[in-house]
């Protein structure tokens, strides 16, 4: 399927391992920056050309379409690993990626250092192993229930006074039931009575299964997220606190703007979760403070690089290179490397973002206000546009095309 495919010399003689960067939109370019200029090849794959592919630094692109068939990215990455006279080293930014390295761990790690643990990889993708786990070690979560049997509606109903509303209630699969699907697929109880008013629905319903969690109110400034890497072993290796100041859309997103800042208590929170995990490779629990009982409660850990990894390069703790170095066992370059992080701050800034929140959002003087505050941050960089690499930033035209949109829409009405 993939025999065509053909790393070019400059790949295949390099002294060094190979990167493979598997998707490249803000996360995997910004893997791309924080291995560049070290003398580090360059693979990057996608299934379509997004920004990142477009960068300079990177020595060959390759683009299949592999979004509805997985064997297609295993093929590829097998005949690429069978050109390498080294070991080539993975860099996963989707939950699909770590999934595919660890169902098919054997088989790829002949060719590559796999950043994931294929034991408890499909465990950690689970938020209820993630709550189960928070439980046992006494991190704080978001109260949640997961209902299957009319026995744990039971208990659920045993707990409406100790709950802090609001919650939310989502159905596992709307598929499962017709007349529930036409009913709600998220619906948020703001009271103790409501709660039970509902129960009738959810006793009626038990066969399509429920998740019941506390909603931790708040603006997305209370988002916080330890980043560490961790050896073969669960030892975290290096790992920094950040949080983000905005999102899009604003309140249920992902990253507009970020910063990197010291927390200590995510950090320890974050640090215990994914040893807990047993977790391998880049992980990175999110949080969010819950000013109603000064806790900073579990939201969701990625097993991969998020969309705003590439504010700890710019506060100073290159996760991306630090991986490199340490996976590859070249630890004369790796000791060099800082691992600590200072009590400095970064911002990383996605625009098209901070855009989009203003023609999108009400009112739109936040927005505006955001987004100009973002503009004058200090020791910042911009997610897509770098002087010195303009490729992403012209192919990603996703701001042109959001100010037409809006003109457009404008005029029409």
């Amino acid at each position: 399927m993939n025999a065509n495919i053909k790393l070019n010399e400059y790949i295949k003689a390099h002294e060094n391992n190979v990167a493979i960067i598997i998707g490249l939109y803000v996360n995997g370019y910004h893997i791309v920056k924080s291995l560049a200029n070290n003398n580090i090849p360059l693979v990057a794959i996608d299934f379509q050309k997004k920004c990142g592919i477009y960068s300079k630094y990177i020595n060959q692109k390759i683009i299949i379409d592999y979004s509805q068939d997985e064997l297609k990215l295993l093929e590829l990455l097998l005949d690429i690993g069978k050109q390498l006279n080294k070991k080539g080293v993975l860099f996963p930014t989707h939950d699909h990626h770590t999934k595919l390295f660890s169902k098919y761990y054997t088989k790829l790690e002949k060719y590559f250092f796999i950043p994931v643990n294929p034991d408890t990889l499909p465990l950690v993708l689970s938020k209820e192993y993630q709550y189960n786990i928070c439980n046992e070690i006494g991190i704080p979560y978001p109260k949640s229930y997961f209902l299957r049997t009319t026995e744990d509606v039971d208990n659920l109903m045993k707990e409406v006074d100790s709950l802090m509303y609001p919650v939310i209630i989502k159905p596992f699969s709307r598929a499962n039931n017709s007349a529930l699907g036409n009913i709600f697929r998220v619906k948020e109880i703001n009271s103790k009575h409501e709660l039970i008013t509902f129960s009738k629905l959810l006793y009626d319903n038990i066969s399509t299964g429920f998740l019941v969690s506390e909603v931790v109110p708040g603006e997305p400034d209370n988002i916080w997220a330890y980043t560490g890497y961790c050896d073969k072993n669960s030892n975290i290796v290096a790992g920094w606190t950040g949080r983000k100041l905005t999102q899009y859309p604003y309140y249920f997103g992902v990253f507009s703007t970020a910063k990197y800042e010291k927390n200590l208590i995510v950090e320890e929170q974050g640090k215990r979760l994914l040893k807990a995990f047993k977790h391998i490779g880049i992980g990175e629990p999110e949080f969010k403070y819950d000013y109603r009982d000064n806790k900073y409660k579990l939201m969701e850990t990625n097993p991969r690089y998020m969309m705003w990894h590439g504010v700890g390069k710019i506060g100073g703790v290159n996760l991306p290179l630090i991986h490199y170095y340490h996976i590859t066992k070249q630890f004369d370059k790796f000791n060099r490397i800082n691992k600590i992080q200072e009590n400095n701050t970064a911002h990383l800034v996605f625009m098209f973002h901070e855009i989009s929140n203003i023609f999108k959002e009400k009112p739109k003087q936040k927005y505006i206000k955001n987004a100009i505050k973002a503009i004058f941050l200090p020791n910042k960089e911009w997610a897509i546009f770098d002087i010195k690499d303009l490729g992403p930033f012209i192919h990603f035209g996703g701001i042109t095309k959001e100010v037409l949109k809006y003109f457009y829409n404008k005029i029409r009405k």
